[in-house]
């Protein structure tokens, strides 16, 4: 199996099986929650247009939507994922606002400068070639644009026990450090701004959600953000033109 059939299946077998319960359309550590805080540090405003890659299920595209009044578009490039957040977001009456598109973050469909705003969550880690997906999330924003990101980095304590929710054994992640991060983003044409560690809640949750969740993914996860080995980061970067 290719690669990049396991990592959809990974995602897929979980998340789509329990997308009906209240609070797992955001499959990222911390889920609405997290959703806001992003939020609030990227200032949206009303009626931009904002970018998902990795929409998954679309849970954060329908909140931020229903919250800020914003216009957004969800790529993923799992198939599956796409169609059940068309469902989704079609029974709670969002889909003048939103609109999904299985499409692939490194070869995005969409013309340059498209985009107010360019979000991703707990997306990155299963993508090998970060420079290009952020230089592909540069080009879709305009000048003035900003990049809001929340995602898991590697720590100094090591590497982590698989398997994790985003991955079952380490060939299908990829890590880089929050530095690393600062300077793939930067090598994009970004500026970083606004840096937050939500390491610590993360861990509250994850250990939380693992007395409730049979296997050991979300357990490995909690003990890895309690020794180092993992760190959740928020940041908002900038594109050329943007005040600041």
């Amino acid at each position: 199996m290719a690669r990049a059939d396991e990592i959809e299946a990974h995602y897929a077998g979980g998340a789509l099986r329990s997308r009906t319960r209240p609070g797992t359309d955001e499959l990222h550590v911390r889920g609405r929650e997290a959703t806001l805080e992003l939020a609030a540090l990227a200032e949206l405003r009303e009626g931009e247009r904002v970018l998902d890659v990795g929409a998954g299920l679309g849970g954060p595209a329908r909140t931020l939507a229903e919250r800020y009044g914003v216009r957004v578009v969800g790529v993923d490039l799992t198939a599956a994922f796409v169609e059940a957040a068309r469902e989704l977001t079609r029974k709670v009456g969002l889909d003048d606002r939103i609109e999904f598109v299985h499409a692939d973050a490194l070869a995005l469909p969409f013309p340059d400068d498209s985009f107010d705003v360019a979000w991703t969550q707990h997306a990155a880690m299963n993508v090998p070639d970060k420079a290009g997906l952020y230089a592909e999330l540069h080009r879709v924003v305009r000048p003035g644009g900003r990049l809001a990101v929340y995602d898991v980095v590697a720590g100094a304590g090591g590497e982590p026990e698989y398997p994790l929710p985003w991955a079952s054994r380490r060939e299908l992640s990829f890590l880089v450090s929050a530095e690393e991060l600062r300077r793939l983003l930067e090598g994009a044409g970004f500026r970083v701004g606004a840096v937050r560690d939500v390491s610590d809640s993360g861990r509250a949750w994850s250990q939380a959600r693992a007395a409730e969740e049979a296997g050991p993914a979300f357990a490995n996860l909690g003990r890895a953000l309690e020794d180092g080995r993992l760190e959740l980061v928020q940041l908002v970067a900038a594109t050329d033109g943007a005040d600041g």
